[in-house]
């Protein structure tokens, strides 16, 4: 290591530092010590708290609960943003540096497979890494701080550098499988973005294909290699990431998502699919700039008012046409297979990054109908805009080092040596490192991240202190309870600058938030948001008493009325800070309690609590009423059973309920929480007669009550079998029947989280075998070396 820094030269060190330079670019996206969030731009309020709950397959708060498998894939980019909070204890800090180091890792990736490539060429390696770093497609990643984008932006170089390494002979199998191992780490946020992931098997498959096709294996050695090559990655990546593939599998099994039909109606795939499409035409796609949000604007005011300028100035327009030309031109100036698979790929990226963008559209619509998973791509250029830049990248770095060794080596002919080819390289490489960054420059500016404008909200923020000390007193109260902010907003915009799908709440607030979903898949449907809607609707309607019986029944303690919010961004409701306080004080039980800035507290006395045992039992066979809430409304300790409860389910509950309007047992029963995490609550219950337990999360049917102290390898070995069936109580809610009421000791888990458990040794064991067959490589090349 000492020997190979003593060989660097100080162009080493110019490059090294040149790189560094670039990779501190996002400090100029930060302004006035305020925080980058809103929107998709999802920053954390507390990167502790997060990477917390990323190890869970159930997220308790949002949504009032719902299962977040597909989160745990974000396990490394958390901790990219949780180190530095631990260590610095600032937002904006953590921030800034979480930023420099997904743009400085861009450039690293694509650095280290330059030199792999093409060893010792220095001009091809800093052209093809500053494009890399600054284009279009850099620019729609960060402008909404895609995980699955940017992970996959660094983990792509990475693998291919091992795959060429491998191949040419210039690394081990076991060093090629280490590079694997930390491209997969690094790649781990795709699994948030399982569409990323088709379309990486896609191009794996056509490149498989053009590798057999193309090369003949008369050697069987030879042969042996590039399937060994080939196959390396895909078994890396599976067993390296099994933490979250077995969770995020079950998941999808479970939530009917691998039917297609489901996903099409739950994320709206054909509508987004249109309006991912408009923009994507063949010649925006040459330039890397088929991105919707780059024209769209909301009633006449551009979301990115600094590239939109930009893309429609005819001037600008034509010069960005120089990055094509520059790519393609590849063909005439480069050799070797390398220019020809890299310049297959652009063309094909480009041609299916347009979607269903006439022309051609129905040929797209074909080839989803026919490749498996590729119906999933709801935003074509989002996803295949990747492989355009990739590939663009490679292809400008060839035609640029050709370009200027070229005209270095006239102009010193023409000059007679007056000025040194290096000098007059070092030069040329500067202008086009300069020009290449200068048609990019809103990313060098932070043009993604604009300020607010033209009545639109901005992506700059500064917390109010009020929210967090609202948010310190919520979190320190005992139990479990749901919050329900008001007013009924279909985006949280706030006054101070916030604005995102995702309220300020449910990244503050540790107990369980209840409010509208935004847009297409959050949540797989379920039945609380039909009840959300009646319980809001019945606070607008001003129907104040079945509001207090749906609050009650829904375990409701807080609503909290937030005077900061822009009530009439989408349209005049009627939803003033005045008006709604005025409803929410003559719902019955309901009170202001605490005052937090410009947040009110308005608590309910009627609520239910969490988890509880059932001294009563009402069976609804004709569907939720009026009444049934009314009734909900006078007993806190009481279970319901409405529809969809079938009517099998209902008959086995006649045994314990005895009439199908109560079961007596005199109040006797205590419970009392003894643990709880997300995926697991422990319970010490006595109990006289047979009940009926309820648990206030969101209903499904991966929770599970167990006799007990059971753990996940219990569990996961099969020693413990749950109590009973889980059904569905309350209208949202899960319940079991206890029959055995000499059981003390309860255990509620959420199964999945088994899989969780399963899936981390299985990665642990693949990075154990990593590292120790890495180690015994060494030491036999070591050996060898000595030998010889």
């Amino acid at each position: 290591m000492i020997a190979a820094i003593k060989k660097l030269t100080w162009t080493d060190y110019m490059e090294f530092g040149f790189f560094i330079v670039l990779a501190l670019t996002p400090l100029l996206w930060f302004g006035n010590g305020a925080l980058i969030t809103g929107g998709d731009t999802d920053f954390p309020l507390d990167p502790l708290r997060r990477m917390y709950e990323r190890i869970f397959a159930w997220n308790p708060n949002f949504l009032s609960g719902a299962d977040h498998s597909l989160d745990i894939a974000t396990l490394f980019f958390s901790a990219v943003e949780a180190l530095p909070y631990l260590i610095t204890h600032n937002l904006v800090t953590s921030e800034k540096l979480s930023f420099i180091f997904w743009f400085g890792m861009s450039g690293a990736a694509m650095w280290f497979l330059a030199g792999v490539l093409f060893p010792g060429k220095r001009l091809f390696r800093i052209l093809a890494t500053t494009f890399y770093m600054f284009n279009f497609f850099q620019f729609s990643n960060w402008e909404e701080a895609r995980i699955g984008q940017l992970s996959a932006t660094v983990m792509l170089p990475v693998v291919l550098a091992g795959y060429v390494s491998y191949v040419r002979g210039k690394i081990t199998i076991a060093q090629y499988i280490c590079v694997c191992a930390i491209g997969s780490i690094i790649g781990m946020g795709l699994g948030v973005q399982p569409p990323e992931i088709v379309v990486f098997l896609i191009f794996y498959g056509i490149y498989t294909v053009l590798e057999l096709a193309v090369r003949r294996f008369f050697v069987l050695r030879s042969f042996i290699r590039r399937v060994v090559a080939l196959a390396t990655p895909f078994i890396v990546f599976i067993g390296v990431n099994m933490v979250w593939i077995l969770p995020e599998a079950n998941f999808i099994r479970s939530s009917s998502y691998t039917d297609a039909n489901t996903v099409k109606a739950v994320f709206d795939l054909n509508a987004l699919l249109s309006w991912g499409s408009e923009y994507s035409s063949f010649l925006n796609n040459f330039i890397l700039a088929g991105h919707t949000a780059f024209y769209d604007s909301w009633q006449g005011t551009s979301y990115l008012p600094i590239i939109q300028h930009l893309l429609l100035s005819n001037i600008w327009y034509a010069f960005e046409l120089l990055i094509p030309l520059t790519a393609f031109a590849a063909l005439l100036v480069g050799r070797g297979r390398v220019v020809a698979y890299v310049a297959v790929g652009a063309i094909l990226s480009i041609f299916l990054s347009k979607g269903i963008h006439p022309p051609f559209g129905l040929f797209y619509t074909s080839l989803a109908r026919s490749i498996p998973g590729m119906w999933t791509i709801r935003a074509p250029w989002d996803k295949f805009g990747l492989l355009t830049m990739f590939s663009y990248s490679v292809l400008i770095g060839i035609t640029g080092s050709f370009a200027i060794t070229f005209l270095a080596e006239r102009i010193e002919k023409q000059l007679h040596g007056r000025i040194k080819q290096n000098i007059l390289k070092a030069g040329a490489l500067a202008i086009c490192s300069i020009g290449i960054i200068t048609l990019c420059y809103p990313l060098l500016l932070g043009g993604g991240f604009p300020y607010p404008h033209g009545g639109l909200p901005g992506k700059h923020v500064t917390i109010p202190k009020y929210v967090s000390d609202a948010a310190k007193w919520v979190n320190q109260q005992n139990g479990q309870f749901r919050i329900v902010p008001m007013p009924d907003t279909q985006a949280s915009i706030y006054r101070w600058g916030y604005a995102s799908p995702l309220d300020v709440t449910l990244r503050e607030f540790t107990k369980p938030v209840l409010n509208r979903e935004y847009g297409q898949g959050e949540a797989p449907p379920h039945p609380i948001f039909i009840l959300y809607d009646r319980l809001a609707g019945a606070i607008y309607k001003k129907e104040y008493n079945e509001a207090s019986a749906l609050g009650g029944l829904l375990g409701v303690r807080y609503y909290l009325q937030r005077n900061d919010i822009v009530y009439n961004f989408y349209s005049s409701n009627g939803d003033d800070p005045n008006a709604m306080a005025r409803r929410l004080s003559r719902i019955p039980g309901v009170h202001l309690t605490r005052r937090f800035g410009a947040w009110d507290f308005y608590e309910n006395d009627n609520a239910i609590r969490h988890t509880y045992a059932a001294s009563s039992v009402m069976v609804d066979r004709v569907g939720m009423r009026k009444t049934d809430f009314a009734m909900a409304n006078g007993s806190k300790n009481a279970v319901y059973f409405f529809s969809p409860l079938n009517r099998r389910d209902r008959r086995s509950l006649q045994p314990v309920i005895g009439n199908e309007q109560q079961y007596k047992n005199r109040d006797t029963t205590y419970l009392s929480i003894v643990n709880r995490i997300p995926t697991s609550e422990q319970i010490d219950i006595y109990a006289l007669h047979p009940y009926v337990l309820v648990f206030g999360d969101n209903y499904s049917p991966g929770w599970h009550l167990y006799a007990g102290r059971p753990g996940a390898f219990d569990i996961l070995f099969g020693r413990v079998k749950p109590l009973s069936d889980t059904l569905l109580v309350n209208g949202y809610a899960n319940g079991w029947v206890v029959r055995d009421t000499n059981i003390k000791k309860l255990t509620i888990f959420y199964e999945p989280q088994v899989l969780v458990v399963a899936g981390a040794l299985v990665s642990l064991m693949c990075l154990v075998f990593v590292g120790l067959f890495l180690c015994v490589d060494s030491m036999m090349n070591r050996v060898s070396s000595k030998c010889l």
